[in-house]
């Protein structure tokens, strides 16, 4: 019978002092101390009910080995966060805590803290970089309305303000309704793509699109 992993489980570290490494852990990266061994283990979850520990530390014998950058094994270990203010806050609390930042990084996908914990493995805060297709649902529908007060703006005498049925000095014969309805059939489908949970493939587009001035997102 085939057999399917159905995720990580936890992580356990090796700790050369388990009470610093304790308060680092509960007070640094808030992670809930859920259980104690006589072994003089401490588990941690954020979530007991969907896993009992996510984090275990064990005391390490006298003499052993501290990990460098360059070792063979384990990179870093992530903890992911909700939202982008979370992770600001979370490399706030890092910096005023003393704690050694390595770098901060933009993966595409994932905006990324990495920093050591005091037995110098590397760790990791990070978000999802989503975008909420209700945000571009709403660029969509207030581009219909630019749209729309742009056509039916006069002045004194009563003359249309805009005049534009050209993109360039050779003329294309286009006006900015049909340029403008370009854009929100491209944002209604967006939207969509998201709502589908494609998020990974509009996710470049989106970004390059929704961040453009005249586009008002929320």
């Amino acid at each position: 019978m085939a057999f399917k992993i159905r995720r990580v489980g936890h992580l356990v570290l090796t700790a050369k002092d388990i009470q610093r490494s304790r308060r680092f852990f509960e007070e640094v990266m808030r992670l809930p101390v859920v259980a104690e061994n006589e072994r003089g283990m401490v588990f941690f979850s954020t979530d007991r009910k969907e896993n009992h520990h996510m984090l275990a530390l064990v005391p390490g014998k006298e003499g052993a080995s501290m990990p460098r950058p360059d070792h063979i094994g384990m990179q870093h270990v992530s903890f992911e966060l909700g939202s982008f203010s979370e992770l600001q806050e979370a490399y706030r609390h890092l910096k005023e805590s003393g704690v050694s930042i390595e770098y901060t990084t933009f993966h595409g996908i994932t905006k990324s803290v990495y920093f050591f914990d005091p037995d110098g493995n590397r760790l990791e805060f990070y978000m999802t970089d989503a975008i909420n297709p209700t945000f571009v649902n709403n660029a969509a529908r207030n581009i219909e309305k630019a749209t729309w007060i742009l056509s039916q703006r006069q002045n004194r005498n009563g003359e249309p303000l805009l005049f534009s049925n050209e993109i360039s000095e050779e003329g294309s014969n286009l006006s900015f309704a049909v340029e403008f309805g370009k854009i929100v059939a491209r944002l209604d489908l967006l939207t969509q793509m998201l709502d589908e949970r494609y998020r990974r493939i509009g996710l470049n587009y989106a970004q390059s699109l929704l961040f453009l001035n005249f586009l008002p997102v929320q």
